[in-house]
């Protein structure tokens, strides 16, 4: 392994890839740090010692570490050697505790994944960095990214941030464009002040049950959590995805799925629907009463979670109508026993329906 490392040191390649497999672990020799010309270098399950003198990776741009035992020393000095690095992507990387990322002008994207490896604390500070993508599962991790304040793109996966995080965050980043959160379990009542977002997207931030948003730029906004509370001043809101994973119980679960439904009757003009069949089968005592909640959306498509559908496809339909009467298209999809998917649509055409499948 040594000879060919020297190899590669001696004929100048642009990239290098190593992965010795997981039966062992493979301590990189400390010429790995002094690849005057390497553009890419990328390490699966090594080690990687501090290195002796000053790093010389003066050509790298590309950085990706997986499974590879580092410290925090190690990350510090490699990425000072690296001035014109512009990805980094670390990967489970046991021993390394806080990643500091300062002074990189060139580093546009950053990739970072944690489960249980015991990362403690994220510090990016970078003029150009564009995308930031974290995961941090079931351990606490301090994160500030308020120092990149070209960032467009925002993604964070497990993290234990709280509401007051996420304002003051978001509020450093003026050309954010696209954010996501996932499984953020400490995220309550959420207030989000962003003038260039486009895109918002919550998935199993289980707690998350109010959002006001202030981001009229909104074009796409996905949420995969129950909703109490929702606001937006969203102008420019063309799709919105509501899933709902919860089964109905009784006529006080429908009274609010209708309310929740009716908080976005205003939002936009797509509306992507995912949740149960018995979700959308309102009982027909309530739709005798009740207003429909769906009044202004011109395309509405119904994503069946469940693999069979019980429900005859003529009242599942009849349902749906009363909840967006006035849709000029209507799609339902949903996968069979097969697990192929079938879609059926409805089209008004002068006062009548048609079914395309």
């Amino acid at each position: 392994m040594n000879r060919c490392l020297s190899y590669a040191f001696a004929s100048n390649v642009k990239e290098l890839k190593l992965d010795v497999g997981c039966c062992r672990i493979y301590n990189l020799p400390q010429i790995v740090f002094y690849l005057k010309s390497i553009y890419v270098l990328d390490f699966e399950f090594c080690k990687l010692e501090p290195p002796r003198s000053t790093v010389t990776l003066f050509s790298l741009r590309k950085l990706c570490l997986s499974f590879v035992h580092v410290d925090d020393e190690v990350i510090r000095d490699m990425v000072a050697g690296c001035p014109l690095i512009e990805y980094i992507n670390i990967n489970n990387c046991p021993g390394l505790k806080s990643l500091q990322l300062l002074g990189l002008n060139k580093l546009k994207e950053i990739k970072l994944d944690s489960n249980r490896c015991g990362l403690e604390r994220v510090y990016i500070n970078g003029v150009n960095v564009h995308s930031v993508d974290i995961k941090v599962y079931l351990e606490p991790c301090e994160v500030n990214v308020s120092s990149c304040k070209n960032l467009t793109h925002l993604r964070l996966d497990g993290l234990s941030i709280t509401d007051k995080w996420l304002y003051n965050q978001i509020s450093e980043l003026p050309f954010l464009e696209y954010l996501a959160l996932h499984y953020c379990m400490k995220l309550r009542s959420i207030n989000i002040s962003s003038p260039r977002l486009k895109e918002l997207v919550f998935e199993r931030c289980e707690e998350l049950v109010e959002f006001e948003l202030d981001t009229p730029n909104l074009s796409i906004f996905k949420c995969f959590n129950y909703v109490e509370s929702f606001s937006s001043n969203a102008l420019a809101l063309s799709q919105t995805l509501l899933c709902f994973i919860s089964h109905p119980v009784d006529n006080e679960w429908y009274l609010k799925f209708i309310k929740l439904l009716a908080r976005f009757n205003l939002c936009s003009n797509v509306l992507n629907l995912q949740c149960n069949h018995e979700a959308v089968l309102i009982p027909r005592e309530l739709r005798e009463i009740l207003c429909p909640p769906l009044t202004y959306h011109k395309h509405v498509s119904f994503s069946v979670l469940s693999e069979i559908l019980e429900v005859s496809l003529a009242n599942l339909v009849d349902c749906l109508l009363w909840i967006t009467p006035h849709a000029e298209t209507l799609s339902i999809e949903w996968p069979n026993i097969n697990f192929y998917e079938l879609s059926f649509q409805v089209q008004y055409i002068f006062n009548f329906i048609e079914f395309k499948t």
